[in-house]
């Protein structure tokens, strides 16, 4: 499978330098991605046939992982993201659309509690919200 996934996001043109991947899932402690490679991958999915990518985005303030994040900003229904958790560790990948369409990749390797981490990823992409280039 990890070949598989080499060889298909190499040919996709997705960086792989600095990323390590041990067991395809994406859940192993010693699996690596960096924000280049997710931000890429996230960019592919803007390409018509990867619509369904895009589709399957979490919405703040409404569905998925975000439903009960962000209530209440400006952020709720206009950011689509990806998140991800592993013990210490938390990714935000997506777009928002507040100013003009943004998209980003923040990733956080912290000892903190799921929560800390969760409210961290909050604050930054409330940050790129108020970004007013």
């Amino acid at each position: 499978g990890v070949a598989v996934v080499q060889h298909d996001a190499a040919a996709a043109g997705v960086p792989l330098a600095g990323a390590e991947m041990d067991d395809g899932s994406g859940l192993s402690r010693t699996d690596r991605a960096t924000c280049t490679e997710l931000l890429t991958v996230l960019n592919l999915a803007y390409l018509p046939a990867n619509q369904p990518v895009l589709d399957g985005l979490a919405i703040a303030g409404q569905t998925g992982s975000l439903a009960d994040r962000l209530n209440g900003t400006v952020l709720a229904g206009r950011l689509h993201a990806k998140t991800g958790t592993l013990i210490d560790v938390a990714g935000l990948v997506g777009y928002e659309t507040v100013r003009t369409p943004l998209r980003f990749a923040y990733l956080d390797n912290d000892n903190l509690s799921q929560a800390a981490l969760e409210s961290r990823e909050d604050a930054v992409a409330e940050s790129l919200a108020a970004y007013s280039a």
